[in-house]
């Protein structure tokens, strides 16, 4: 996955910004409102700059601060990423019951993940019993036959013979 789409350092604060569109474009109407009405009641221009710059940087200080606990988030999440085919003990903890639904789906597939590994594993396991035990049952007619040829001759029992030994070839695979 690209830089972009995981949401790499360069384009972390582009990602962030535009999740947080809504809010930001929202505060900007308020100003324009807040300007607009002071402009009416032809209140000093000073003083609409003087309360736009305060609200700008008091909601400057926020978004930096957000900013910052949304990048240690991501960061812990990205570390994670890593770790997930082990453990989910590393989550951060959610700040909304939006973060927490996700965090019990991501939880639901890991236990079922979990469970479908564990249920191959036995699978396998079983298979492998089965394969070895039907090796050991298909090589004692193998080898009577083996006993039986050796005892003829002629044609038909070198035939016979270099077929068994194709069978045993494919036994032993």
């Amino acid at each position: 996955m690209s830089d972009k789409k995981r949401g790499g350092e360069p384009f972390l604060f582009l990602s962030y910004l535009k999740s947080h569109l809504k809010t930001i474009v929202l505060l900007c109407i308020f100003t324009v409102i807040f300007a607009g009405s002071f402009l009416l009641y032809q209140l000093p221009a000073a003083a609409v700059w003087y309360a736009a710059a305060i609200c700008f940087f008091i909601g400057a200080a926020a978004l930096f601060f957000d900013y910052l606990a949304f990048r240690r988030k991501h960061q812990s999440l990205t570390t994670l990423l890593r770790e997930a085919a082990v453990t989910l003990e590393h989550l951060p903890e959610p700040r909304s019951p939006l973060e927490a639904d996700y965090q019990a789906v991501v939880q639901a597939l890991h236990t079922e993940r979990t469970e479908l590994e564990n249920r191959m594993r036995r699978q396998y396991g079983d298979l492998t019993e089965y394969y070895t035990i039907w090796v050991h049952q298909i090589k004692t007619p193998i080898a009577a036959m083996r006993l039986l040829l050796q005892s003829g001759e002629g044609a038909q029992y070198r035939e016979l013979s270099e077929e068994l030994q194709r069978i045993e070839q494919y036994v032993e695979m």
